[in-house]
């Protein structure tokens, strides 16, 4: 009796933490919709009742929102809870939702619970929340999250690079003498090296013989990112007697280095300038158009990197710009940078075109691009424009792309006209769904012998 009684104490002692130490199923967070803290505050009676299964409408206030794939009103959402007797014998299919009353859960839910359908929730849905249980959903939540490096490159500098290390300690005498002396070595990659962030290149140069031009050259260091300006004397030309003359179009010789982030920023300026002269020369017959998004100088960086240096041609016949023809063949060749630029053309036809190409790519560094992109539209109006559909069609596309880029689903209710409220609710969950990866200096010198 005795030790029945000892054994009974031992139980109700530890029965808190017994029915609190369940912990999150990983696959079971990685397939829900939805991923909150919260407390429900209210169970407002039946909405559907159906051969033993009935439907509540339950007032959840949120605390904290791990994931989300579509819009949650915060911080009352009004969730739709399935009970069925199957899962519950009692009389009252009510009590087996108040069992849940007056304490703070892990709610793993879908996309059926904030519709009148309604869902099923069991234990495994519905997780005690603890210290324990928060970190791990803050990790599941991380590691769903799209990852986006927007300067990934290929490293082939050994181990013991003696130009990394310089450029890491910020050896500038040093880093130019190596620089200097492998000019003309065709071997000698700058960008292959892992602490060069970037190398935008010179673009065009003059024809005549010797010319120069600026390359720009982001190092990584201790001290973080330093963007250097590199001019070139490229080719010579020398005349010795009459007609006899010595050149060289492929010589190349280091003439300056110094500081260059406000001469970068100043050509990717001078290349917006250009790209936007030359959109609205090509549309200067249409009688009315819409605002245009300027890109941000990130996006002209990595269009000058990646893609700048691309011709296309069909049969040997150049495609005429601002084509479909011209759309599709960016598409081919995956111009994700082309594509996107493609918005500051007047022309709502280019844009939509270019936004589906986008969508079927499917690629993620894109995101940000269109985000900005929805940003700037969501509060612009053109309610008696003869463009009003057409410019409704663009938003759409905006968000249907952001949608299937970041794996969300953007619900609008019945009856809204407007696109620019797809946007405006759908901002908030995109912008959860990624980040951006940029490594540093001390990650570009991990594994390396010094």
């Amino acid at each position: 009796m005795m030790k029945s009684r000892i054994l009974l104490s031992i139980i109700l002692l530890h029965l808190p933490y017994l029915l609190f130490s369940q912990s999150i199923t990983d696959s079971v967070f990685h397939r829900s919709d939805f991923a909150v803290v919260g407390e429900i505050s209210e169970v407002r009676g039946t909405v559907i009742e159906d051969l033993g299964t009935e439907v509540f409408m339950v007032s959840l206030k949120i605390d904290t929102i791990y994931k989300q794939n579509t819009h949650l009103n915060f911080p009352l959402q009004t969730i739709f809870w399935s009970v069925s007797n199957l899962r519950y014998s009692g009389q009252n299919l009510q009590e087996y939702i108040n069992q849940y009353l007056s304490r703070k859960y892990i709610f793993l839910l879908s996309h059926e619970h904030i519709r009148r359908g309604g869902g099923e929730l069991d234990s495994l849905h519905i997780i005690p929340m603890n210290a324990e249980n928060h970190l791990r959903a803050i990790q599941l939540a991380g590691e769903e999250k799209i990852r986006i490096n927007r300067y990934e490159k290929e490293n082939s500098c050994n181990k013991n690079c003696c130009f990394c290390m310089a450029v890491f300690n910020e050896n500038w005498f040093l880093v130019r003498r190596i620089i200097d002396s492998n000019d003309n070595n065709p071997n000698f990659k700058i960008e292959k090296h892992r602490c060069v962030k970037y190398v935008l290149p010179i673009g065009e140069v003059l024809a005549s013989l010797p010319t120069w031009g600026t390359k720009y050259v982001c190092f990584r260091t201790k001290r973080g990112e330093q963007v250097k300006a590199l001019t070139y004397q490229i080719g010579y030309y020398q005349n010795i007697i009459c007609f006899l003359h010595f050149e060289n179009v492929n010589y190349y010789d280091l003439k300056r280095f110094e500081d260059g982030s406000q001469y970068e920023l100043q050509k990717l300026e001078a290349y917006r300038s250009g790209m936007i002269w030359e959109a609205e020369y090509d549309t200067i017959s249409f009688p009315e158009t819409i605002p245009v998004c300027l890109p941000e100088p990130e996006y002209i960086r990595l269009w000058n990197i990646y893609e700048y240096h691309r011709h296309f041609m069909e049969n040997d016949h150049y495609v005429p710009k601002y084509s479909k023809e011209y759309i599709d063949h960016l598409e081919k060749n995956k111009l994700i940078y082309n594509l996107c630029l493609l918005s500051l053309h007047r022309s709502l036809d280019v844009k939509i075109w270019s936004i589906q190409a986008l969508r079927r790519l499917n690629d993620p560094r894109v995101i940000p691009y269109l985000i900005h992109l929805a940003e700037f539209y969501k509060d612009i109006y053109l309610t008696e424009s003869k463009l009003e559909n057409a410019y409704q069609l663009y938003l759409r596309e905006i968000s249907s792309t952001l949608d299937v880029l970041t794996n969300c689903y953007t619900i609008i209710p019945y009856g809204t006209d407007h696109e620019q409220f797809r946007l405006i609710i759908g901002l908030p969950v995109w912008k959860t769904k990624f980040t951006v990866v940029e490594r540093n200096a001390l990650n570009a010198m991990n594994n390396m012998n010094f």
